[in-house]
């Protein structure tokens, strides 16, 4: 897993994106980071089956100098919760502000349940908070804590693209140093909303979020602004409608944080469609660089200017920004896909992998020449570049 560090700086109103990665051996497959309130990050990871190294999905505590929780022989690194405490797929966690803190954990798999654990042990023997029938969410996407501290969660619905997608509002009862207990759970179903990828709560109380749109066209992703003025009759307008065409970069919004009033930064995968197809998941629709980018909101049409470097990033699904506008972004890499040849390469030292994304498939035997010409470049460059003791395989191709 890496974390990558972006500064913002607010009077240049730039982000000057100097990289400082943070390779690690613990987390392996990053969902999503939180920032907790005494400065640490909380990571939901999806953990790895593939090979000798496997990782159970778990959630992790990492510190800004990028160490964990360390015990048991040999000192290594632990995931939080009791010893009975095991996520199926945590997608998503977020850390309140009680004393003491804790962090709420949406964890998928089959159903979706919410746990919550204490600090500073995070031991809780009865972490959860809400049963799957509790909870009602499908396919759950994001989470975070609305203003009056009770988490949010964003509902991509049970069908295919284009079903309805739905918000929903949890209200447990905080309960000092111990779990919440569950009470209610209000749906809003969102409008305009086709392929919802990301939200955020707004200072205001409104939300925004992220809409990759048709995942089977280039069309671009649009940020969709739900006004909770009214709590019971929600609002939803689309930000990006009126910006004009090539004007608007953004196809897959994967994260999204206010900066100001006036300005949201966001990360962006770059691929279309987000989830790899399973017959041909290396032909995208759409294929470009993931990175950055700043939504100024106060012009109009709003500008969308990209704000990070690019070749820096792969499959980024979190963000967070600290007090000094630092940006961290933790990026899982590319989600494996049946039939396919995959490693789980950042839990094993000193090796490597290269993806390349192409979009679509050759029409003319000159572009299928162009693309095995483009392949055996990198081929040629590794086999140049790679230490004398080392093996250069490649798993496949397609």
């Amino acid at each position: 897993m890496i974390v990558t560090r972006f500064y913002c700086s607010a009077t240049a109103r730039t982000i000057r994106a100097n990289l400082h990665p943070g390779v690690t051996r613990a987390p392996d497959r990053s969902h999503c980071i939180a920032l907790g309130p005494e400065g640490s990050f909380f990571l939901a990871d999806e953990g790895n089956n593939q090979g000798l190294n496997q990782i159970n999905p778990a959630v992790w505590r990492n510190f800004l100098g990028g160490q964990y929780d360390y015990a048991g022989p040999g000192a290594h690194a632990q995931p939080l919760g009791p010893a009975t405490f095991h996520p199926t797929a945590p997608v998503a966690v977020t850390a309140d502000n009680a004393s003491p803190f804790g962090i709420y954990i949406l964890d998928g798999g089959l159903n979706f349940i919410l746990y919550y654990l204490t600090s500073p042990n995070f031991v809780d023997p009865v972490p959860q908070v809400a049963t799957s029938l509790q909870l009602g969410v499908a396919w759950g996407i994001a989470m975070a804590l609305d203003l009056n501290g009770h988490p949010s969660i964003l509902d991509r619905g049970a069908g295919a693209t284009g079903s309805p997608s739905k918000h929903q509002d949890c209200r447990p009862q905080p309960m000092a140093g111990t779990p919440p207990a569950f009470v209610s759970a209000t749906n809003h179903a969102l409008a305009q909303v086709v392929e919802p990828l990301s939200f955020a709560v707004l200072q205001n109380g409104n939300l925004v979020v992220g809409d990759g749109r048709d995942q089977t066209t280039a069309v671009p992703a649009d940020l969709i602004l739900v006004d909770r003025t009214n709590p019971m009759t929600w609002v939803t307008s689309s930000l990006l409608g009126t910006v004009p065409a090539g004007q608007n970069p953004l196809i897959a919004p994967t994260v999204i944080v206010e900066e100001d009033p006036t300005h949201l930064l966001l990360v962006d995968a770059g691929l279309k469609p987000i989830v790899p197809d399973a017959l041909t998941p290396l032909n995208s629709i759409v294929a470009q660089q993931a990175a950055v980018y700043r939504v100024d909101l106060s012009q109009n049409p709003p500008v969308i200017a990209l704000a990070s470097e690019t070749r820096q990033l792969v499959y980024p699904r979190g963000m967070v920004m600290t007090t000094d506008r630092m940006l961290h972004i933790c990026d899982s890499g590319l989600p494996d896909v049946q039939g396919f040849s995959t490693r789980a390469w950042r839990a094993t030292p000193q090796q490597f992998s290269v993806v390349v994304h192409f979009p679509g498939p050759p029409a003319t035997p000159q572009q299928k020449q162009d693309r095995n010409r483009f392949l055996q470049s990198i081929k040629d460059v590794v086999v140049d570049q790679k230490p004398a003791q080392s093996n250069w395989l490649v798993l496949s191709e397609s």
